[in-house]
């Protein structure tokens, strides 16, 4: 027997999202009033994307009039020849879940639909925990088996959402995945109690570009008093971890050369760089999360028009937890009040009500922005220099229990 999803529109994604995620279907309809159904364009990439992932197809059912009877009616309607229809009550209008209580009183306990032999036509009434991905069955039974929908990736939920992913950092193409780690992991002690210096050293302007010369030399210019004092203990740091092969400093110049072992440039030319690796790096060992991607740039409107003033957002590191888009913002700094409004409004705007906003930060905060974090919902993981690797990751999972209700290891 066909499984057909009844979904009840509502205006944020992962509303409509989740019952996709958990269970597979074979047609999905969205049912909504016509004055705040979606938009042309969302329900185009609402169709596009669910065809693209899960192979299926969607149908849309405008209601007119805003009343229980007209739900009722259309709900009547649409559940009609041999198939199962699964109502999920998670998000949309409170007229539908009403409606749909009509349709259970009419109906008992045998989950029949109106005027239909009820072996043939049968439904179920649903709802979604949406962070711990649980289902909870209110009405009927569910057909068979989940089975294993195939996973939404972070680019289609941005897309749903209104923005557009449009790239993302990585290393050099011969750089291979356990070089990198090392490198990141290595390069992490070396200049974590260092961040205030790191920060000054990589804002430094170069003479001639960041590209070497011909003899493989960087050269960077001082233009404040301790410019000097601040390069040789970065670079002290550097030679003895191997990332620099040699350095000198002359008058106002720095000149110096990445050894062999520094194989991702992006981490030498960007203070924050390290951080926003070492914490994706971190995150990806926890095994909780589909998706990790760093320094990612975001169209604000998913409407790339190529001008200058076409307004891009960037993010540190990007994560999927289930369904969930995970926004992380790092800093090399203490955290600041001004630093949480920024995530949690890039959260709000390109994730939706229940996209995860996270703060990761080297430095220790203090107490009134950590409590206004709790008052924002921004997820606040900081004084990461004084932490292992192994702590970092406990910190990480530990915010995704909370998150989940206590139950971490959901399935991803």
């Amino acid at each position: 027997m066909k499984k057909v999803l009844v979904e009840l529109y509502d205006a944020d994604m992962s509303e409509n999202l989740i019952s996709l995620s958990l269970r597979e279907y074979d047609r999905v309809m969205f049912l909504c009033f016509s004055e705040n159904g979606p938009s042309t364009r969302i329900r185009s990439l609402l169709q596009s994307v669910i065809r693209r992932r899960l192979g299926i197809e969607t149908d849309f059912w405008e209601v007119r009039e805003r009343s229980v009877d007209a739900a009722y009616s259309t709900l009547k309607a649409l559940i009609k020849g041999e198939a199962h229809y699964c109502i999920d009550l998670t998000g949309g209008d409170e007229l539908f879940i009403a409606a749909v209580g009509m349709l259970i009183k009419e109906h008992g306990s045998a989950g029949g639909a109106a005027g239909q032999n009820a072996p043939r036509t049968t439904f179920s009434v649903h709802s979604c925990r949406i962070p711990a991905r649980r289902e909870e069955l209110h009405f009927g039974r569910f057909p068979d088996a989940p089975g294993k929908p195939p996973a939404l990736a972070f680019s289609d939920v941005i897309s749903l959402n209104g923005g557009k992913m449009l790239e993302e950092g990585g290393a050099e193409p011969d750089t291979t995945p356990e070089m990198l780690r090392r490198e990141i992991i290595q390069l992490w002690h070396a200049l974590r109690d260092l961040p205030t210096e790191w920060n000054r050293f990589c804002s430094l302007p170069y003479v001639e570009g960041t590209l070497p010369d011909e003899k493989g030399r960087i050269s960077r210019r001082f233009s404040k008093s301790d410019d000097a004092a601040v390069s040789e203990r970065v670079m002290q740091r550097l030679s003895k971890r191997g990332f620099i092969s040699s350095y000198r400093i002359d008058g106002s110049e720095l000149r110096y050369v990445l050894s062999e072992k520094a194989h991702t440039r992006n981490l030498y030319l960007m203070a924050g760089t390290v951080l926003e690796m070492y914490t994706a790096l971190a995150a990806t060992d926890t095994g909780l999360f589909r998706e990790c991607h760093t320094e990612v740039l975001l169209d604000y409107d998913g409407v790339v028009s190529g001008k200058p003033a076409d307004p891009v957002n960037e993010l540190d590191v990007t994560l999927m937890y289930g369904i969930l888009p995970v926004l992380i913002s790092c800093k090399n700094t203490t955290v600041t009040k001004e630093f949480l409004y920024e995530i949690r409004t890039m959260a709000d705007h390109f994730g939706g009500r229940y996209a995860v906003a996270m703060m990761v930060s080297s430095r220790e905060t203090p107490e009134p922005v950590r409590e206004r974090a709790k008052e924002m919902g921004v997820e606040l993981v900081d004084n990461v220099q004084d932490l292992t690797l192994s702590e970092f990751r406990a910190a990480i999972r530990g915010v995704f229990a909370s998150i989940a209700g206590g139950k971490e290891t959901i399935s991803k």
